[in-house]
């Protein structure tokens, strides 16, 4: 009999529905496919007031689904419609769901058994976060991710930079006394409910055999948000309500001002802190308010927050007078040391100077770019000295401010620079060595930061454009030609263009292919790290068969990827939860490269590759080990796989007797 204690199922499912008939069927089909049986949880489905189609589509899903119940209201937000949920659920313990996100195929299951097994050690339970961003089809993890890393109860005390602000959660269905979300929050009400709930116990579970997958879509970020007034008083609030509940419970303490330093990290860099369209009066008191906030966070709390560059770190020691007096800089191979009176030592990054600009012309190469420093606040006037072919020169250094007026911070001092180079026919190095008063500076962090990536025209009648012909290799920038390049990168390279300019003739630019060039090594060495297996599906690849690849074991940290050429089945496959890749597509030779296991339902695997064959030779060694091949065909007799080492699947055979 599912569930206890008068619960006729283990788990309810809320899922609050504004406006998502593009996103529903996606949504409903990861439950629909969950490894639990249907009949022992629960969707509960809150439509708030749709203007489109929703009410009918969920009202349709609900007609086809004995497990799911279906509730309408007017429009009145998120909170609102969750909270109705939690009046009607019927299951043990209870979930959430966006109507654009789904979970992965044992998500309820293993929250069901984790929970039970935890017992009352925990009130709130979690689970990994998958962001997958729709447009680049980019996967990431949450940075939570770093210390809850397997099946367990977690002492927040001892891991306090979980920050559990996102709706990822389980509870206990405890009827009328089941928390509720705030309903007069208009932002972070997710972030309030999981911190009410986790203050009583000080500890959270966390579950490694589920996963939220959570779907980013362009223009949907937070830094394209702007803060109201009223939001912002709900996020201050939130804070005072968080500093509150730490001083007076000492094993929450660390988590409580944890939660608010990253919250108020990742708003100051997207410019999210303080309200827009307000006056000068209204902004300086909200500035106040917020000052006061933040400066009731002991100081070992800002220094061991892992969400701190160490630029705001310093900034926001000093802004609330928690830094202490800074007697001297010295500066080693590991970075910078500042000397306080009467505090321990604080060790901080070394200095960094940024490349923001290449404009190459014939008469030669116009770079520019900014020092910075966390120690700058501190310090006069840098120099900085560039070596170009045994000649040395000082670069002009004019001050700036990396400051923000809607938030109302401004951070380190930086300094710019703009000097010429020698024109890029040849192969030359350029080093750099920055003083600061007295003291050389051994190590600096040298980086790119272009503000345009590609070698697209500036000007066509002075042939001027910024390019990526250079990089850099540790202190040095090293402005090379064409020929430094791996020979491999210029037919991949042509390729990727080829496939841009599709449908536009006569539009083929020569720079943007030198620019793909040079930015192919880095790119094809930042995908190994992820964890890839690549399914094609050939001249004949049909939907059963993605079914059937689709119900391969594996584990929840695989990201899958699909070639598909018919624009039908790549629906269909994205509605089983797969991610579809163009055959044509620089993304297929990352994708192909990294991936543990290739899978073709074609007749000869030199179909599937991504490139020519030569090319593909020439950039084995950025193939994952030990990588394999599968061939799943109906006509074994009809296979050429003399080109590969691979496995033969008879289609026929299940998914089941796959041994891999």
């Amino acid at each position: 009999m599912p569930g206890d204690g008068g619960y006729p199922y283990d788990m309810s499912v809320i899922v609050p529905v504004y406006n998502a008939v593009e996103y529903l069927s996606r949504c409903v089909a990861s439950l629909d496919a969950q490894t639990m049986p249907q009949d022992r949880f629960e969707v509960v489905l809150v439509n708030d007031g749709s203007t489109d189609s929703s009410l009918e589509v969920c009202q349709d899903i609900a007609l086809q689904r004995p497990n799911y119940v279906v509730i309408d209201q007017e429009n009145q937000g998120v909170s609102v419609a969750r909270n109705r949920g939690i009046s009607a659920a019927h299951g043990l313990y209870l979930m959430f769901l966006d109507p654009d996100d789904e979970l992965t195929k044992p998500s309820i299951g293993a929250l069901v058994d984790a929970f039970e097994r935890m017992g009352s050690q925990v009130d709130l339970l979690t689970f990994p976060l998958s962001y997958h961003e729709a447009g680049s089809g980019y996967v990431h993890q949450h940075k939570r991710q770093t210390w809850l890393t397997k099946t367990g109860v977690y002492d927040l005390n001892v891991y306090p930079f979980i920050a559990q602000t996102t709706v990822n959660v389980c509870v206990r269905n405890q009827g009328e006394e089941t928390p509720r979300f705030d309903e007069f929050l208009r932002l972070c009400e997710d972030q309030r409910f999981n911190t009410d709930i986790l203050a009583a116990k000080g500890a959270i579970g966390y579950c490694a055999e589920a996963t939220y997958v959570y779907w980013r879509y362009d223009g949907t970020s937070a830094a394209t948000r702007h803060l109201s007034r009223n939001t912002f008083d709900g996020i201050a609030r939130n804070y005072e309500h968080f500093i509150d509940l730490a001083e007076v419970n000492n094993t929450f303490a660390r988590y409580a001002y944890a939660l608010v330093i990253y919250d108020t990290s990742w708003r100051i860099r997207q410019h999210e802190l303080l309200p827009y369209n307000v006056d000068d009066e209204t902004r300086n008191l909200c500035q106040q308010r917020m000052d006061a906030v933040l400066a009731r966070i002991p100081r070992d709390c800002w220094l061991e927050s892992p969400y701190l560059s160490d630029t705001l770190r310093i900034y926001q020691l000093r802004r609330y007078s928690k830094l202490g007096e800074v007697e001297g800089t010295s500066y080693d191979a590991e970075g910078t040391t500042l000397h306080l009176n009467g505090e321990e030592d604080l060790h901080v990054d070394p200095p960094s100077v940024v490349i923001d600009w290449l404009l190459r012309r014939p008469a030669g190469v116009t770079m520019k770019g900014y020092v910075y420093g966390p120690s700058f606040a501190f310090e006069d006037k840098p120099t900085l000295s560039l070596t170009v072919d045994g000649k040395t020169s000082t670069a002009d250094l004019r001050p700036s401010r990396c400051g923000d007026e809607h938030t109302g911070i401004s951070l380190t001092k930086a300094w710019r620079f703009e000097t010429s180079l020698p024109p890029m026919e040849k192969t030359y190095d350029v080093s750099f060595a920055l003083r600061l008063g007295d003291s050389e500076v051994p190590t600096i962090k040298l980086v790119f930061d272009l503000q345009r990536c590609n070698g697209r025209y500036i000007d066509a009648k002075k042939r001027e454009f910024r390019d990526r012909r250079a990089f850099i290799k540790g202190q040095t920038l090293h402005a090379g030609t064409i020929k430094d390049l791996p020979a491999w990168t210029m037919p991949l390279a042509r390729m990727v263009m080829q496939h841009r300019e599709k449908g536009r003739p006569g539009n083929y630019d020569h720079e943007l292919v030198a620019s793909l060039r040079a930015r192919l090594p880095k790119e094809v060495a930042k995908a190994r790290r992820r964890h890839v297996w690549l399914y094609d599906d050939g001249p004949a690849g049909n939907v059963a068969l993605f079914q059937m690849l689709y119900d391969i074991q594996l584990g929840d940290d695989v990201t899958r990827f699909y070639v598909v050429d018919d624009a039908k089945i790549a629906a269909a496959v994205q509605s089983l939860g797969g991610m579809t890749v163009d055959r044509g597509s620089f993304d297929h030779v990352l994708w192909f490269l990294q991936a543990e296991k290739v899978f073709s339902a074609t007749n000869d695997l030199e179909d599937i590759i991504p490139c020519d064959k030569s090319v593909l030779e020439r950039v084995r060694d950025f193939t994952r080990e030990g990588q394999q091949y599968v061939l799943v065909s109906k006509d074994l007799d009809r296979i050429d796989s003399t080109a590969f080492d691979c496995g033969i699947l008879p289609q026929s055979h299940g998914a089941t007797n796959l041994e891999l």
